[in-house]
């Protein structure tokens, strides 16, 4: 709504020029009823992109479901925002910097370039690479990997109890072939099961 509110829509088709059909607006509280003729703000992600574009309630329709019409855009305005698509995740990993002993961290997103990972421990990104050690099953396999990744950017996020947590953006470099298959196999299998995680 442009009036405010947020809520989550799965885009069912459209017809270029006339209209877009999406699903029925939900939020934390439930079902979100929108009127004909409210303006409402659509925001849409593919993975490797980010859309925004304005649009009308043309119709609320209740039957076989209630779905909404809304009217086509004039104009969408669209952003790249990262090379590869990331899968939001929870992963533990074990963390190892400039000869250190590894210290244990988790995976907050990953893709085929780079990932957000989330220590107790500080990260110096002018220390050189890291190293980024996880375990998971991917189709039912075990799978292990051993990454190498330079730090880019941090944000400290505090914890329940005020401690602080460490999150950093890393870029993997020198990924061997293997590596890159496993990465790729792990977003797009995430990204079937579990398309909400896509950011």
């Amino acid at each position: 709504r442009i009036a405010g509110g947020r809520a989550t829509v799965t885009l069912l088709g459209w017809l270029e020029g006339q209209s877009i059909m999406v699903t029925a607006p939900q939020n934390d509280a439930g079902r979100l009823v929108l009127q004909e003729g409210e303006q409402v703000l659509l925001r849409a992600f593919t993975g490797k992109s980010a859309f925004a574009f304005c649009a009308t309630v043309l119709k609320a329709a209740h039957q076989p479901f209630y779905y909404l019409h809304l009217s086509f855009p004039d104009k969408v305005e669209g952003v790249e925002i990262r090379s590869s698509p990331r899968c939001r995740l929870r992963l533990p990993a074990a963390i190892t910097a400039a000869g250190r002993a590894a210290s244990q961290g988790n995976i907050l997103n990953i893709g085929t370039t780079g990932a957000l990972i989330e220590t107790a421990e500080p990260l110096d990104r002018d220390q050189g690479l890291i190293q980024i050690a996880c375990s998971f099953e991917l189709h039912g396999v075990p799978v292990s990997l051993e990454l190498r990744a330079q730090v880019c950017g941090e944000k400290i996020d505090r914890t329940a109890d005020g401690s602080p947590r460490r999150q950093y953006g890393v870029e993997f470099k020198h990924l061997q072939p293997n590596d890159r298959l496993i990465l790729g196999s792990l977003v797009w299998y995430q990204m079937y099961e579990h398309p909400r995680s896509v950011s």
